[in-house]
């Protein structure tokens, strides 16, 4: 009996030292303005996502599962624009919470993806929620350059969560999220093949609405449109006449100065 009880209070112990260590405890976030309670844990706060530069920087909010967090799944969440707040979507969509209809607090979101998998809201790109810069020419940024500083928050977030880098990992995000989540997913597995470290456990993508290459989109809905009915032959033709369907690349522009 005392040997299992050696063997219990062992164990007890190293499980209390996961759980400290696997967490920066200075990014706790104790309660939200106007939160109820709840019985997982909140983390906020800054990345540093360039070494040789003081003051570039990605805000991420990240919420427990709400049961067994160490033992479920981690989902990215990356909303579109580009430039709008993925921490936002937070408190109107997949978040653990939503705002009230008076705007004076927040209540529980039922529909809360937390409730089968870790959260992690990254604003992203640079200039979106709280993400900053203190270069100007970082507000000018593209895919590629998003991408980059993407993968680079996700290394060093890992550096600051060590306990999730084994658990399975899936990416998530809405309209122009159809750029930046495979992206950031090409990226992770190129990383991947050239690290000898651990790798990004990559399960899946999760796509709402997407954006994915907007002149194919755009013609798409013109099929769409026309075989449900919503428009006529005669309007469906000339669509594909005036927007110049068949030369993609220079769809867009045609498009535009028919429409504009």
């Amino acid at each position: 009996m005392e040997f299992r009880g050696v063997i219990f209070v062992s164990f007890l112990i190293f499980q209390l030292g996961v759980n400290s260590n696997a967490f920066p405890m200075n990014d706790l976030i104790s309660k939200l303005p106007g939160q109820p309670d709840v019985n997982f844990r909140q983390f906020g706060g800054y990345i540093d996502v360039d070494e040789n530069v003081v003051g570039r920087s990605l805000f991420y909010y990240f919420v427990e599962a709400e049961k067994d967090p160490l033992t479920q799944p981690l989902t990215v969440w990356l909303t579109g624009g580009p430039g709008c707040s993925s921490v936002g979507d937070a408190f109107g969509s997949v978040g653990p919470f939503i705002v009230t209809k008076d705007a004076h607090g927040l209540q529980t979101n039922f529909i809360s993806w937390n409730k089968v998998s870790n959260l992690l809201f990254i604003d992203s790109p640079i200039g979106s929620g709280w993400s900053y810069s203190n270069t100007s020419s970082d507000y000018s940024n593209g895919d590629d350059s998003t991408n980059k500083i993407l993968l680079t928050f996700m290394q060093k977030w890992y550096e600051k969560y060590p306990v999730f880098k084994s658990k399975d990992l899936y990416l998530a995000g809405s309209s122009f999220a159809g750029h930046f989540v495979p992206n950031l997913a090409n990226a992770l597995l190129d990383d991947n093949k050239q690290s000898k470290q651990s790798k990004f456990n990559l399960k899946g993508l999760v796509l709402g609405n997407p954006m994915l290459r907007k002149k194919l989109d755009d013609l798409a809905k013109i099929d769409f449109f026309f075989s449900r009915e919503m428009i006529n032959s005669s309007l469906y033709n000339k669509i594909k006449k005036e927007c110049n369907a068949i030369d993609e690349n220079n769809y867009f522009s045609s498009i535009k100065t028919t429409w504009s």
